[in-house]
């Protein structure tokens, strides 16, 4: 599971420039499949390919309803969501060797859907990159 906030940013929306309007929040749960091809077992850099499907949902807000996604009317927007993307893990010597980092790159492709808001998925698919860095640890190694 993810999610984001929604930040406030500057976009074009109707051939105007929205100066500073917050976005609506994302929400995805995924589940994914992970393939260490050269294995993982006692690897101190195992690479690691990975897709998978789930869902994206756009959280309406108040300052989305410029762009005609009412809070009070619509609420939620579930899409049906695919990823591929490919990692690496990087685990530290034998001071700690259950503990490390995650760095890992995935291309999401996002449905279209007919009821969406008009500035997403409404008539076309739609893509995004995700690049993730974070701490790990594995129980058993």
């Amino acid at each position: 599971m993810t999610g984001s906030v929604g930040w406030a940013q500057d976009i074009f929306y109707g051939n105007e420039k929205v100066i500073h309007n917050q976005m609506p929040g994302v929400w995805s749960q995924t589940g994914n499949i992970v393939v260490f091809p050269g294995g993982a077992k006692g690897k101190r850099y195992p690479f690691y390919v990975t897709g998978g499907a789930g869902l994206l949902e756009l959280q309406s807000r108040v300052p989305t309803q410029r762009f005609g996604y009412d809070v009070a009317t619509v609420g939620w927007q579930s899409f049906m969501a695919e990823n591929i993307g490919a990692g690496l893990k990087i685990y530290r010597g034998s001071d700690a060797p259950n503990w490390g980092f995650r760095i890992d790159y995935r291309m999401l492709f996002i449905n279209s859907k007919s009821s969406a808001p008009a500035f997403f998925a409404q008539s076309e698919n739609r893509t995004g990159s995700r690049i993730y860095v974070g701490m790990l640890y594995t129980w058993k190694r």
